[in-house]
């Protein structure tokens, strides 16, 4: 199965994300948005790790562990989604910014140290994000390129993350035959 670790914005968050799309957003079929139930600032991927049909199997369960540990050293924080971006033209993101009251850097280190669980250290990681689009193969990145701009002094609400989750990704099994996320473990910062 594939997995991967994700913070999820606050419903309050996600709300306001939303009304700032439907304000930008353009009438064109070229970009497959993200369904609000989807959204997740992803902190790291696994790929496929070996479970079999059970959630609790082998590298999953031990995945699980190192996780607990991982988010049992971090800490409670506060982030907000600010400005936008896109990958490889294709790909239209909020950025996420915030911090701890002791620490700026609590993202960062968190997104470092899942990114250590499971193997292969996830390095392609380097920004916290939020994807919220994606093109269609045959687009041109001119539209994302105009909602990049239109979105670049977006600033969310501030919302309060105290968990990170494990998540499952079955691709082609979600809304529309985009990838379907589903949380298998919950971690909880600070504990």
């Amino acid at each position: 199965m594939r997995l991967f670790a994700a913070l999820q914005p606050s419903a309050e968050a996600a709300d306001h994300l939303s009304l700032a799309l439907q304000n930008v957003r353009p009438a064109t079929d070229r970009l497959r948005w993200l369904r609000h139930a989807q959204w997740h600032i992803t902190m790291a991927f696994y790929g496929e790790v070996d479970g079999g049909e059970e959630v609790d199997g082998g590298e999953v369960e031990e995945l699980t562990s190192s996780l607990l540990e991982v988010a049992a050293a971090s800490t409670p924080m506060s982030l907000y989604l600010s400005g936008a971006g896109c990958f490889s033209a294709r790909t239209l993101w909020m950025g996420v910014a915030g911090r701890t009251r002791a620490d700026e850097t609590a993202l960062v280190e968190l997104m470092a140290a899942c990114g250590q669980l499971g193997g292969e250290p996830d390095r392609r990681r380097r920004r916290a994000h939020l994807t919220v689009a994606r093109a269609r193969r045959d687009s041109t990145g001119t539209v994302l390129a105009d909602l990049v701009r239109a979105l670049s002094l977006y600033r969310g609400p501030l919302f309060d993350v105290s968990h990170v989750g494990l998540y499952t990704s079955q691709l082609g099994a979600g809304p529309g035959g985009g990838a379907l996320h589903e949380r298998i473990a919950k971690a909880s910062l600070g504990e």
